[in-house]
């Protein structure tokens, strides 16, 4: 794993010390989350999802359900160790096609970046 993936599987351990909101450093909240309970009674939520699961730009969730997260990220990355290229996002995608869909929960609350700035995906 590059030092980048690396570290973008210990985010999941540091959120497992105080539980609440993780967003990727270019995703923008456009509310504070002051005072907003966690969805799901804090269950791991993953805030923008592809076809086969959860991109961790914005996620919420207990310390229970990080540290939960963390371990089965972590492990399947272990099970991965000969790929080129694997990093928390695939380890999400992989995790939740395994689970059927029961690992974590999905919602719908990121706007793409593309529709603020009106850019298209070249």
């Amino acid at each position: 794993l590059s030092l980048y993936d690396r570290y973008c599987f210990l985010r999941w351990l540091a959120m497992a010390n105080v539980g609440g909101w993780m967003s990727d450093y270019d995703t923008f909240p456009l509310h504070p989350f002051d005072g907003i309970p966690l969805p799901n009674d804090g269950r791991l939520t993953v805030h923008e999802y592809s076809k086969n699961g959860g991109v961790p730009d914005l996620v919420s969730g207990s310390t229970d359900e990080y540290y939960r997260m963390a371990v089965t990220l972590i492990e399947n990355a272990v099970s991965h160790k000969d790929e080129i290229l694997w990093s928390d996002m695939y380890a999400m995608h992989d995790v939740y096609v395994g689970s059927n869909g029961s690992i974590y929960e999905r919602e719908s609350h990121v706007i793409p970046g593309q529709v603020i700035t009106r850019q298209t995906r070249e």
